[in-house]
Parts: C-alpha cells; structure tokens; sequence
C-alpha cells in the first residue's frame, strides 16, 4: 500500500465509507465520431436541445464544483441506431442518462468532481457517480473536492488518470455527520 500514507490516512479506510458505499461510479457515452455528433450548443436551433439534442458532460476543463456544458450530441432514434452501430462507438450506463449525479475528470493533473444536471448525458471523459439522492451528490461533490480527498487519490493513483475503482476507493465521511 502507500506507505507515505501515514497511519491517520490510513485508518480513514478502515473507519470511513467509501464512495462506492453511498454511489455507483461508471463510464458513459462515447460517440466513436465527435466531429460527427457533437456540436456546440450555440450551432444549433435552442429549440432542439432537449428534443432531438442533449446536453453532454465532457469536463473538458479543472472547473470545480459545477460544469457549465457547451456541447450537445445529437440523441434522436435514428442517430442513436446510427452511433450505436459506430464501429468505434460505446453506448454505456444508457438508463442513467439524463439521471441528476456527480461528473469528474478522467484524466487531469488536478482532480474536479462536479454536479451533473438532470437531463444531460455522461460522456466517456466525465465519469458519472450515481447516489440517486440530490443531497448527498452536493455533500460527496464537496468532499471530493477537498484536499484530503485529491491527496489520498494521488496515493491511489499517481498517475493523470483517474479511474473508476480509484474514485470509488476513497474514503469519505456520512452526510449526516
């Protein structure tokens, strides 16, 4: 394990939840052709978003807390039928999208969590936590953001990546505490 830890960040593993405990962490959508699907949110009729576009999380940039989307993937049926059946092209954790939850950084130097809004789809660079409880999405979003939790992370992983079972490993306290 890592020993730099020291034994108080350790027993945080022992005493504390972690945010697999309270959330599901996942991968979403990857539309295998960006340049094909995806738009800005401004090229398009704003009468379409909602309908025939959805917003889509990239966490394209280290803005923590909240991501303010700009882009839209085209989601009616037949553009669905037509990514999904993308030779490059992933379509996962579909039931979640549109579902209110927690967006993070795949990969960066520096750790962000942010609220995901109801309505918009997870895209394969923002990792998608799923509580299912609005309350407990703003608590887990402060903790993750907190120092302490991009410490034990980069324990966790050293690396630019943040991966699914990294996030789901770090130990965070009860809401109600």
């Amino acid at each position: 394990f890592v020993y730099w830890f020291g034994e108080e960040i350790l027993s945080l593993f022992d005493d504390l939840d972690t945010v697999a405990d309270v959330g599901e962490v996942m991968k979403g959508l990857n539309t295998g052709d960006d340049d094909q699907f995806l738009r800005c949110w401004w090229e398009i009729d704003s009468e379409k978003i909602g309908d025939d576009y959805r917003t889509i999380a990239l966490s394209d940039d280290e803005d923590e807390f909240y991501e303010s989307p700009e882009k839209v993937v085209k989601w009616d049926s037949s553009t669905q039928e037509e990514i999904r059946e993308h030779d490059m092209s992933s379509v996962r954790n579909e039931s979640y999208y549109g579902k209110p939850g927690i967006t993070f950084r795949k990969f960066s130097n520096y750790f962000t969590a942010r609220i995901h809004n109801e309505g918009h789809i997870f895209g394969e660079s923002a990792y998608y936590i799923n509580t299912g409880d609005r309350e407990i999405d703003k608590n887990l979003v402060g903790q993750l953001c907190s120092p302490i939790s991009r410490f034990v992370l980069k324990g966790l992983n050293p690396g630019l990546h943040y991966n699914v079972s990294d996030v789901e490993e770090v130990p965070i306290q009860d809401s109600n505490n």
